[in-house]
């Protein structure tokens, strides 16, 4: 009996391998329908395509004759033919089909798709070991099926995709091994990014001129670069406190016409720091050049002088927060922002006790005005 029992298990798991293995180091591309359709009974059990795969082709409609497929360990590229000056995959809606694939081990490529409106089919995507560079797709509304990706090696670009207004679907990002590009998306803000903490290259946000906060940064500690260039409804850098300065090797803030908040933490050091490699220009009063930033610096750093009448404890906090004046004389307002600059908490009469027990794990900005003025402090509910 036990003799036959481990026969059984291994007949079991030759068969599990004879329906799961790697394939095609070289590759592959799909430039028809009928060779998407085919796939499994050209390569039957191929699960794990080794090399790249290309998908463009004028017929291509639907991508369902790769559902086996769950890993690529090469590129993925759709509708991405360098030179090529005319759409590609005309016909190609979204990306049904490809649902049980977890990881690319290179780039994924969704390039100059046009009438592509959906990335359904990638929900199961997890992980990229290169770039993801979304383009040129003009009727591309939703990539909320990316809502399973956590980690991306390289740069996450996103450009000249016309109709995309939300990022619905990044907000399990908390990775970017290099930068963080945006390019002419009527985009309105940045929230799906609040979970990102690690950028290892830099932030470039060119021509996005619905853009109107960039508050969900805030988490960010480091970047190589911060560049903002013609985003026209952006009123403030508010979002980048938080990065390092000493981090930065560049910074261009130009041509934004409504930006005249520059003096956060992140820029101030900088330019504290030095002036070497950096660009204001063209932007509103208050940040069109180097000096009213500098002056706005120290306008706002004399703001937080408050600060020292004021102290908060126990922080981290969790149900109760004490408050002492060193004037002996209650704030006369208080009111607490999440990270994306809303107001949670507003209390005008105050004793010394805040109850803060309905605010959820985070971190968050408390402002008191006191004597008519106002300082801000950092606050972590745990």
């Amino acid at each position: 009996m036990k003799k036959i029992s481990l026969i059984f298990i291994f007949l079991l798991f030759t068969l599990q391998i004879s329906f799961s293995q790697s394939c095609l180091p070289q590759g592959i591309d799909f430039n028809s329908q009928a060779e998407i359709d085919n796939f499994q009974t050209n390569y039957p059990n191929c699960t794990e395509i080794e090399g790249d795969v290309e998908i463009y082709g004028d017929d291509i409609s639907n991508l369902n004759g790769l559902n086996n497929l769950v890993s690529i360990g090469g590129e993925l590229l759709i509708g991405y033919e360098e030179d090529n000056n005319w759409p590609i995959n005309p016909l190609l809606y979204n990306l049904n089909g490809l649902d049980n694939l977890t990881t690319i081990g290179g780039r994924l490529f969704i390039i100059d798709n046009d009438v592509l409106n959906s990335l359904s089919g990638l929900q199961s995507l997890s992980s990229i070991g290169g770039s993801l560079v979304i383009g040129l797709n003009a009727n591309l509304t939703d990539i909320s099926a990316l809502n399973s990706l956590t980690h991306i090696q390289n740069t996450l670009e996103l450009a000249y995709n016309y109709s995309l207004t939300s990022l619905m679907g990044l907000h399990n990002v908390t990775s970017i091994g290099g930068s963080l590009f945006i390019l002419a998306c009527p985009i309105y803000n940045l929230d799906d990014f609040i979970n990102l903490i690690n950028i290892g290259g830099g932030i470039w946000l060119f021509e996005n001129h619905n853009l109107l906060n960039i508050n969900a940064l805030i988490n960010i500690t480091a970047a190589v670069g911060i560049s903002i260039h013609s985003n026209s409804n952006l009123s403030s850098l508010s979002g980048l406190d938080n990065i390092n300065a000493e981090s930065i090797q560049n910074i261009y803030i130009i041509n934004n016409n409504s930006l005249s908040e520059c003096e956060v933490t992140s820029i101030c050091n900088y330019i504290t720091n030095t002036n070497e490699d950096i660009d204001l220009y063209n932007n509103a009063s208050g940040c069109n050049n180097i000096e009213e930033v500098e002056q706005a610096c120290i306008t706002g750093s004399q703001e937080l002088k408050a600060e020292f009448l004021v102290s908060i404890y126990p922080n981290p906090a969790s149900k109760e927060l004490f408050i002492s004046t060193a004037i002996n004389q209650p704030a006369q307002e208080v009111c607490i922002y999440d990270q994306l600059g809303k107001i949670v908490l507003d209390e005008k009469t105050l004793s010394n006790t805040i109850d803060i027990s309905m605010l959820s794990k985070g971190v968050y900005i408390i402002e008191f005005i006191l004597n008519k003025e106002k300082s801000r402090m950092k606050l972590i509910i745990e």
